[in-house]
């Protein structure tokens, strides 16, 4: 990501990806996974589907 991107707009676009859904209203009582660690939320993951969202994977570039 580069700089001036909209990070909040990029982090709900890929939840919205991973649950399968097109808008927000929609995400709303769907089931998800969480691999997570020591409360730390590591992936974000379908509930049916092999299909995961890794928050530090998307913003790994930022910090190098």
């Amino acid at each position: 990501m580069t700089e001036g991107t909209d990070y909040t707009g990029a982090y709900i676009s890929q939840v919205l990806d991973t649950v399968g859904v097109d808008t927000l209203e929609d995400l709303q009582g769907k089931p998800i996974r969480v691999d997570s660690e020591r409360g730390f939320i590591k992936a974000i993951g379908n509930f049916l589907e092999d299909k995961w969202f890794s928050p530090t994977e998307l913003f790994a570039n930022e910090t190098e």
